[in-house]
Parts: structure tokens; sequence; C-alpha cells
């Protein structure tokens, strides 16, 4: 096992031990371990950051992945250590799950190493006793990994079980040049399925073959609103994730795309990148809709697609400095396999992360940091793998249809919280990148929330800390009056569109807050509820999500509860989870991933 491998799983106990979804035992281990770990890296600036942001957010992949290359670095350097957290793993830690899970044999010594499956894993000559010992003593790399190995297998042998979301992912491959050939299949030197040039191919679109689901079918519900915990453990980063029905889409440590089922673990479909998304820093402006690290899903020329991008450094040659370019990886969801790898390099990309705000009339929508100071937003066509179109300072926040919605700067100059320098508000064809509509022209601090499938909410902040909002067409970029901003000092606090008919807003006034229903189509409000009522009145909870007309939320008293979006009603008051993503079959809440229940 690599050093890779068992900082995943000593990570992994940590996390678990975090969330609090492991007894009393496993808590100990993972706080016996993360002790150590701690008391290790705090001698070092990285180590004391990495641990900081895995505290803060335990289950975050990011803060995990970070944490988990830090150690690799460490344990490289000092194999002592790493011998030192294989002795505290339990015998009931899992390694990375395969594709498909095979049934463990047993491993053995044999002549030239540690024989598994009858394949020679750990060659050489690796003595016994008092050799092994010295070896370790000495610091003799091969023998304590050798011995990290041996350990994993064994205890790997007695669990079963698999987890999600951590760093390291299942049989993820080390990332190479973007031209390199991956396995046989690969045309003019790409991977599998890729054309030259790194086009997509046209191959014919099928369902993947896979493994056979273990445990019960999954539970379709449209809108579920009851919930009951995932067998296998805390879920994602909250906005990193994209349900795409019974299964998940994410990348996994910052370089690996892939399509796991959500039920039973199984990853579905992966390929892997040679960039890396950098781990977030505490300093980096967060912008709704731009989300690097979150995967663009969507459907192309009657095939199932997901789509990532990752930043890549061009090494100079002799005199000529390292340049930057990004990587857009496109993994086929109803076969598995790769369809493509679209290499974004014509010399105006600067470092930073790139996003894929989403997918739309065919064409993979990136958005990414550019020399000029201003963001630069690429349409890549799923069909033919080439760039369709380019349109500098502009940064799309949503796509709805085939019209993408974002900012644009005015005076050339580039504020990531858009505070003190004037924008706009700006549509674009998705089709070829024309410019549909401006609105909010030298408005400062904009935001932008989906508010129905054809209006976009605008929000313009202001140095004083109050900000408004502005209903927009999507269609035509002109203002629609908001009947749910009519009490004396209504101000929007947050809106959350159903997907469907409905958007509900927490809205701020005079008497305490409401939360407002209203018609996403007519804009006339539905129902309200006070946050602050007489005893025995109906007090609105705190929405978290909403979807397919079903709003989930906690109550005044923190338990959990799904309204009926059209009436405002009771739906469910014992759901079992509060999400903020849900579909069909799975929802992510804070605590974890759920499964529908009905």
């Amino acid at each position: 096992m690599s050093e890779s491998d068992l900082a995943s799983i000593i990570v992994g106990l940590m996390a678990d031990a975090a969330s609090g979804i492991v007894g009393s035992a496993g808590r100990a281990v993972g706080e016996t371990v993360g002790d150590v770990v701690r008391r290790r890296l705090s001698a070092e600036a990285d180590g004391r950051a990495a641990v900081a942001a895995f505290d803060a957010g335990p289950q975050e992949p990011v803060a995990q992945a970070e944490l988990t290359r830090v150690l690799v670095e460490v344990m490289a350097g000092e194999p002592p250590f790493a011998v030192q957290l294989t002795a505290l793993i339990p015998p009931t830690v899992p390694l990375p799950p395969s594709i498909p899970p095979q049934p463990p044999q047993p491993p053995r010594i044999g002549r030239d190493g540690i024989i598994i499956d009858g394949k020679s894993r750990v060659t050489g000559n690796l003595a016994l006793g008092d050799q092994v010992i010295q070896n370790v003593r000495q610091g003799d790399l091969k023998t304590v990994l050798a011995l990290v190995a041996a350990l994993a297998l064994v205890v790997a042998a007695g669990y079963g079980g698999v987890r999600i979301f951590a760093d390291g992912s299942p049989g993820a491959s080390g990332g190479g040049t973007v031209s390199e050939s991956v396995g046989a299949g690969a045309v003019g030197g790409g991977s599998p399925g890729v054309a030259p040039g790194g086009a997509p191919s046209s191959s014919a679109a099928g369902a993947a073959p896979s493994p056979s689901r273990s445990g019960p079918e999954p539970v379709r519900a449209d809108p579920p609103v009851r919930f009951r915990r995932s067998p296998l453990g805390p879920g994602g980063g909250k906005g990193t994730v994209v349900l795409d029905g019974p299964n998940l889409v994410y990348v996994a440590d910052g370089r690996t795309l892939q399509s796991v089922d959500g039920h039973d673990g199984r990853v579905l479909a992966r390929m892997t990148s040679a960039g890396r998304i950098p781990a977030p820093s505490q300093d980096d402006q967060k912008v709704e809709g731009v989300l690097p690290g979150r995967p663009g899903v969507g459907t192309a020329g009657g095939r199932h697609f997901a789509v990532a991008a990752f930043p890549l450094v061009i090494p100079g040659q002799g005199t000529v400095s390292d340049h930057y370019a990004v990587e857009v990886d496109v993994l086929d969801l109803g076969t598995g396999e790769e369809a493509g790898r679209v290499r974004l390099d014509d010399g105006t990309i600067s470092a930073g992360a790139p996003a894929v705000v989403g997918i739309a009339g065919g064409r993979a929508v990136v958005t990414v940091p550019a020399l000029s100071g201003l963001p630069s937003t690429y349409a890549v066509d799923l069909a033919s793998g080439a760039v369709a179109w380019k349109l500098a300072n502009f940064q799309p926040r949503l796509v709805q249809d085939a019209t993408l919605v974002g900012v644009s700067a005015l005076n050339g100059y580039w504020d990531p919280g858009f505070m003190g320098s004037p924008n706009e508000v700006r549509a674009v064809g998705a089709a070829d990148g024309t410019v549909l509509w401006k609105a909010m022209t030298e408005a400062e601090g904009i935001g932008l929330t989906e508010f129905a499938a054809d209006k976009v909410l605008a929000y313009e902040g202001h140095p004083d800390g109050h900000g408004t909002h502005t209903l927009l067409s999507t269609s035509t970029g002109q203002s629609i009056p908001m009947q749910l901003l009519d009490a004396k000092g209504a101000t929007i606090n947050s809106c959350r569109f159903d997907g469907r008919a409905t958007t509900v807003c927490e809205v701020g006034d005079y008497q305490g807050g409401r939360l407002i229903a209203v018609d996403s189509a007519g804009g006339n409000v539905l129902w309200q509820l006070g946050f602050q009522v007489r005893a025995g009145e109906r007090a609105a909870p705190s929405v978290t999500g909403a979807w397919h007309g079903a709003v989930y939320g906690l109550t005044q008293k923190r338990e959990p509860v799904v309204l009926d979006a059209r009436t405002g009603q009771d739906r469910e008051t014992a759901p079992g989870a509060t999400p903020y993503l849900v579909d069909e079959y799975v929802a992510l809440a804070g605590d974890g991933l759920y499964l529908s229940a009905g």
C-alpha cells in the first residue's frame, strides 16, 4: 500500500470520529490517530493550515484532500511515522474499494515478496525477524512500505463496506500529460474514445456494464418527503456534488471526475486529469454559481455527460517560462468511459482554478481566470470537442435553457467581490456567445440567483451593507415587479426555486421576518408564515432546500419538517433529514448522505 492509501485511511478515521457516525470504540481510535497527526503536523506551517481547515470542515472533500497530501509528504520523508500510524489502524478499516469489489484472498509471503491473488506485489529480498526491525530503525523506505502493505491487506480482508468521498478515490490513476496514450484503443496518441485533437468520439451511447447493486433497490419519490441515512457514511462538500438520479457526480482528490452509486458506493465511471484543482484558501472570494471542483452534468446528442475543468501548468523550454492552460475532461455517463479531454491553451489563461458553470445547448461552459485580470468564458462543443466560442470579460453565474446569465466589468478592473467597481448583468446565448441583453449597468456587488425557469433574481450590494433586489426576465432582461416586497421595510434574505412552479423566500421586515412562497410564473403570493409568532400559531421553519413542490427545513425546535410548497401546510413532520440538495433517489444534508424512503 502506498503512502497515499495509508493517508486516506487515517483521514477517513479522523473524519468518521468528527462526524459522530461511529461508536465509542471507533471514535476513540479516530481521536487517538488525530492526536498523533496533529502533534506531528503542528511543527510545520502547511501541516497547521491543513489541520485547521480539516477541523473547520472534516467532511469537506477539499479539506480531506489537503490533509491527505500533507500526510503523504511527511510519511515519504519519515518512514517510522508511517509505521507508527499503521500500528494505530484497527482491524475494521477499509482500503479504498476496487471496481467492482472482488472477494479478498488472504495475502501470503512468497519467495519474491507479498503474493496477492497469485501475483507478487512487493518484490525484493524482504528478510524477516531481526533484519526487518533493523531496516525499520534505519528508516529503510522499502521495508517500511512492505510492512504497511502487509498490515493493511490483513486488516482490509476483514472489513465490509465502502466510504465514498474519501481522498485517494478507488483505483484512481496518476495523471500524465494530456497527449499520453492510455490503454488500448487510443486514437492519435490520446485516450480511449478520443479523436485526434482531443475531440470526443461519436461512438454510440449505451448502458455502462456494471455489477448488480447490492442491497435493496432504490426508492424513487418525486419529491421524497422521508429519508433514511445512507450506510456509506458522510456526504461531500456543499456545492461540489451534483445529483444524477440515484448517482452522485463529483471530483475526488482534486483530479478524478467520477460517478458513484449513492446506494452502495460502486464507482460507475471515472477519469483522472493531468491537472489538479487547488485547495481553496480562506481568503478566496466565494461567488454563487462559480465553484471550482463542481462538475457539470447534462445531455448532448442523445448522450449523458459529466464535465469537469482542471488547471494545468505547461512547462517552458530553455529561457521560456511556464504558462497556464485548462484541461476539460468529458465523461460519458452512459457507457462509463472517457469521451474526451479538451485542452484550452491560447496563451491568455492565468493561474487559478477554472469552473464549469453548466451544460447548455450541447456545450460545456467553462469560466477561467485570464492574464488580463478579467475572466474569460469558453464553450466546448461536446459533439466535436472543439471550442465553439470564447468571450472575454464575462463570468456566467447560472444557466437557463440555452441562455447564460452572468456579470461583466465596465472599467477593465475585476474585483472578485464586485464591490467598488462598476459592473453589469449580461445574458449570452450558449450556441454562439452572442450577448442577448444587458441590465443593471454601473451596479456594484452583483449577485445572481435562479428565481424561476425564466427569471433571475439580481442583487446589488452597497458599501453600507444594505442592498436592493431586482427580478429580471431571462429572455429580455426587463425588470419585473415583486409582490413579496410590498410590506414596509421588506428585504429579501434568500430565495429557493423548487425547479418546478414555486419559489420560497425568507424576507426580513419590521415584523420579524416572514417565509413567503410565490408562484414562479405569475409572481403572486401563495402563502406566508412569520418567524416571530404568538403561542399556538404556526411559525416559519428555517429553510434548507426546496424541490418539486416540497420545502425542507428545521422548525424553531430544530426538528426536521417538510412543507407543501403550494399550500404551506405541513406535509411530513418526521422526514428524518433536512436536505439542501435532493432528487428522486438521494439527498445531501449538512450531516451526511441520505436515501429516499418515500
